[in-house]
This record gives structure tokens, sequence and C-alpha cells, in this order.
């Protein structure tokens, strides 16, 4: 098959000529492609670092479970609690709720730990078993905390990895740790996670909620929450929850909750308007871009009558002045393109640096990017492309 030729010109040619007409107006080009160099940069910043974004909020509510459901006790108007939780009353859900997949009762404080003359403020947790399932923890040695620990009070521990290599130079298993007089052995390890986002990156210590009682002399919890399984809704389970709760701690409203679903539900909200936002300002770039080009095209059609006329004089057509002039078009817009897709990399590089997420540009978004542009090349060319192809050579020749 013939290539498309433009009198005599090959379509390589035409385009090889389009490129020498862009350079020999460097500035010009440059600032007609800024505005679509922005409009793609941006676009593919926004989508990439929003995906990012997103896929962290997720991984950081299904990290605690968004199919979670917490309890805490209500409080008056001057801030002291209507009524307690106690690690009874997560008994008692389990009971009452038996289709729940984990029910975990949980109090917190701050406290010291030492072992070998060494010390360090940790975050001490009261809880039992449950919270393993409920907060997908992982262990890296030993075992977690179990029923007997709890039934026989016994003074054990389960401490993260790296409070253990604070802590200890050898195996922890099997260690005592000093907390407030009293000793832990340490039965299990946690594997160290990484920090999720608004962690404060304090160490925890998990005891059972009973030595934790006699420790700090209270049979308080601080919160129980629900885990539902599958095919169980998480919000049918919660209300139930309460309401066994109300009824047996004999109130009305007691007891307030919180799911993790609705959160979820605000922060999607909040990265939709943030990604819509951004995403009109890089559409109305990519317009201004494209009517940049359509302007310039003019100009460069007014410039380059006599040109035209000639080719026309020798033969050429419309279509083919018409091809031309709509390619010149077309490259300023992929040129744009190409250095918007760098420029958005790049961008998306240094904001996932700077929120600490890990957003990378994916190939979908630089293929819609390359065709969008090549798009707005061509509608955006094609006014002044016509215009060029219907000059009439004779007019076109007389011009100076």
């Amino acid at each position: 098959m013939k290539k498309p030729t433009v009198v005599g010109m090959s379509f390589n040619d035409v385009l090889e000529l389009s490129w020498r007409n862009l350079k020999g107006n460097a500035t010009r080009t440059l600032l007609t492609m800024l505005g679509i160099i922005i409009g793609v940069a941006s676009t593919i910043a926004v989508v990439s670092v929003g995906s990012a974004g997103r896929a962290q909020v997720d991984g950081e509510l299904a990290r605690f479970g968004i199919n979670r459901f917490w309890i805490y006790a209500s409080t008056h108007r001057g801030g002291a609690p209507w009524g307690e939780l106690t690690w009874e009353d997560a008994l008692y859900l389990r009971k009452k709720i038996p289709e729940a997949e984990a029910i975990c009762p949980a109090v917190y404080h701050g406290a010291k730990i030492s072992a070998h003359g060494r010390s360090l403020g940790v975050e001490a947790v009261g809880t039992d078993g449950a919270i393993q399932e409920a907060e997908n923890l992982r262990l890296k040695s030993g075992r977690f905390l179990n029923d007997e620990d709890l039934t026989l009070n016994r003074r054990v521990a389960v401490i993260q990895e790296r409070t253990a290599n604070k802590l200890f130079s050898g195996d922890p298993l099997g260690q005592k740790i000093s907390m407030y007089r009293l000793t832990f052995t340490v039965v299990g390890i946690e594997a160290d996670a990484e920090l999720s986002i608004g962690d404060s990156g304090v160490e925890r210590i998990y005891l059972p909620v009973t030595a934790f009682d006699q420790m700090f002399g209270t049979d308080r919890v601080d919160e129980i929450s629900l885990t539902a399984s599958s095919g169980h809704e998480i919000d049918s389970l919660g209300k139930r929850a309460l309401e066994a709760l109300n009824q047996k701690h004999n109130t009305e409203s007691g007891f307030k909750s919180l799911n993790l679903a609705k959160e979820k539900q605000q922060a999607d909200h909040i990265l939709d308007i943030f990604s819509t936002v951004i995403s009109a300002i890089a559409a109305v770039s990519l317009i201004v871009g494209g009517i940049g080009i359509m302007n310039v095209m003019l100009v460069t059609v007014k410039e380059r009558k006599q040109e035209i006329g000639i080719r026309k004089a020798l033969g050429a057509t419309d279509g083919q002045i018409l091809t031309q002039f709509l390619s010149e078009s077309m490259l300023i817009a992929l040129l744009a393109c190409v250095l918007g897709v760098l420029c958005g990399v790049g961008m998306t590089a240094l904001c996932g640096e700077l929120l600490g997420i890990r957003a990378a540009v994916t190939p979908p978004v630089m293929v819609f990017s390359v065709v969008f542009s090549a798009g707005i090349g061509l509608f955006f060319g094609i006014y002044p492309s016509s215009k060029a192809a219907r000059l009439d050579p004779v007019d076109a020749l007389r011009e100076e």
C-alpha cells in the first residue's frame, strides 16, 4: 500500500516538515504546549495519588476490619461515664450474639516496662485472645493470650517485635518484664507491621484483661468491638449488641457506637470531592491548551499563505494541505502530552514521598492521557487546518 503524500512527499516527510516548523518557533511552541502539559501532569498526579490514597485508607480500615463495630460507654454532660463496660459484658455478648466472628474487650493505659536494666514507655492493652483475630495481628513466635490466662489470672504478656529488640539481646520468649512492680512472662512476639496513617508509633504490650485489672485496680474496659463473619451485616449485629447491653444495664442510652463503614464512606467522599475539583482544574487547563493550539495554528496558516499557494499551484489537494497542518497540531499536542506524562510521574513520586503513601502511575492512566491529548490536537486543529485547505491559491500567492 502506498503511503499518503503531499505533492510527492511521504507521510514521514510531512511529519519531518511539521517537526522542522515547530523547532523554528520553539518558544512559541513551548508556550502553546504549556496548558496541555499542566493539564496532563495534573490529571496523572491526581488520579495516581487519589488511587493510592484510597487504597491506603482502605488498607488502614481493613487492618482493623471494615466489618467491625465498636461500643463505648456514654457520658454525662460533665464527662462522667453514664455506665461502664466490663469483661463480663463481652462474655455476655458472646452468649447473646454467637454468630459474631469476634467479640473483643480492650482497655488501654500508658505504662513503663523494664527488663535487664532497660526501660521503655509503651501502651498497655488489657484484652483477651479475640483481639488477635479482630485486628489481624500476626505472631512472629510464641503464642497469643488464651482463655486459661484469664481464668487462672496468669501474668503473661505478648510484646511487639521492635519492643523485644530494644529490651532483650537473645530470645525474649520466657523472659520476665517488670511493670508497676509486677512481673510478667513473655509468651508471644507480635510481628512488626508498617506504621499506618495517624499511627503515633507507640509500642504496645498485650496483657490478659484480668491481670490488667489487678495491676490498675479496675474491672472496666474502654471498648468492646464486634467483628461480623461473612454473611452477617455488622450494623444489624451492632444494633443487637447495643440493645442487649442497654437491657443488661437497665438503661436506654448508656452506650454509644462507632462503625468504620461510615468512616470509609466519609473518607471516600472527601477523596471524591478532592479528585473532582482537581480534575476539573486539569480539564480547564487542557481546554485552554487546546484553544492555544488553535490560535497558534491560525497564526501559522496566516504566516504560510504563500507556501500553501505554491503547493496548491503544484497540485496539492485540499486533503493533503489539511493533513499537513493537522499533523502539526497533533504533534504539538502529543509532544505536550509526553512532557506532561514526565511531569506527572515526577509529581506523583513527589506527592507520594511527601504524603508517605505508595503512589505510582499505572499504564491505563498514561494511555488515556496520550489518547486524550491526541484528541485535543485533532479537535482544535481541525478549524485552522480546514481554513488552510480552503485557501484560494491565487489569493495565497498574492500574500507578501
